[in-house]
């Protein structure tokens, strides 16, 4: 048999068929690998958008496959697997997820494959993954990810293995369970349960680092926050709460004492220097007159001033000690 171009694609086509319909059954869960996305409009999209898109979105994480796909069959013969690619789910919160390799111990070992760069970055968390929480979108999901296997699991701790796709390099993560952290994969998995289940959109985040990523964005949000100005939220220590306090304090301070200073020195205009007692309190005024040329105006402009008031034009610069 001779292949041919048309049969080539053929094949393509069926294969691309069978992955719309795999897509088509994880789409009515909530997703192990993209809980820890900030964005519920972005998981409730995931569910909700016609299934073409999403297969369009998977592809872009289809090279990755590829990678743990070799390193799952690396690791089985070093390791005490009791299953890999193994499909996991929570009905009652409707999460679902695959797990690339279930130990012996019934612990989740997740694979990530990355660019040097961020294989790079993600070594700074190998001693201290909690932080993973607070860590860029593309961090931040693996944590979750490993997260939500270990509550689906009901164990404490796992891992979470990275390879640099470009370089070979790689890493292993400890991670121990964390309850703040799973009680919130509990919450988001509710809420998005909600919405899919009362069709009602929730609302986007808003945030032009995370949204200029998002697949959904251009379709759904753009014109929704195209004027729209974005809320800032972020977590300050209490030392420098306590000076932005003040600072707004005497800022609204100053406005009143330059309005004040402006109404006083306009009584003043008239005085002459000396010292002068107000309420029984001796105040210094200096009064200074000075004068001030035209040269930085244009010429006609110029001349018209010096018509009106003379070659310069007499200031006072009034001081109150």
């Amino acid at each position: 048999m001779i292949l041919t171009k048309d049969f080539i694609q053929d094949k393509l086509n069926l294969l691309e068929k069978k992955e719309l319909e795999e897509s088509m059954l994880l789409a009515r869960r909530n997703r192990a690998s993209e809980l820890g996305h900030p964005c519920l409009r972005y998981l409730y999209l995931l569910r909700t958008m016609p299934s073409e898109d999403i297969v369009k979105l998977q592809k872009l994480f289809r090279v990755g496959k590829f990678f743990e796909e070799i390193i799952v069959k690396r690791l089985i013969q070093i390791l005490p697997v009791q299953a890999f690619q193994r499909p996991i789910e929570n009905k009652e919160l409707q999460i679902a997820g695959v797990l690339d390799i279930l130990l012996e111990t019934k612990q989740p070992l997740e694979i990530k494959s990355c660019s040097y760069e961020n294989f790079q970055e993600i070594q700074k968390y190998i001693n201290q993954p909690k932080i993973l929480k607070q860590a860029d979108l593309l961090f931040r999901k693996y944590y979750f990810q490993v997260q939500t296997y270990l509550m689906l699991l009901n164990v404490e701790q796992g891992f979470l293995y990275v390879i640099d796709r470009q370089r070979g390099g790689e890493v292993i993560i400890e991670i121990t369970r964390d309850e703040p952290t799973v009680q919130e994969i509990v919450e988001k998995a509710e809420r998005v349960n909600e919405c899919v289940a009362k069709e009602v959109l929730p609302e986007g985040i808003n945030q032009k680092n995370i949204c200029s990523h998002c697949y959904f964005y251009k379709k759904i949000c753009s014109k929704e926050f195209q004027n729209k100005k974005k809320i800032q939220v972020v977590n300050l220590s209490e030392d420098f709460i306590e000076k932005m306090d003040k600072y707004f304090v005497l800022q609204q301070q100053f406005k009143e004492l330059k309005k004040l200073e402006t109404e006083i020195k306009t009584t003043l205009h008239e005085w002459e220097d000396g010292v002068y007692t107000i309420q029984n309190r001796p105040y210094v005024i200096n009064i200074t007159e000075y004068e001030k040329s035209y040269l930085e105006l244009p010429e006609d402009l110029k001349q018209e001033l010096m018509q009106q008031y003379g070659v310069k034009k007499l200031y006072k610069r009034i001081e109150i000690k």
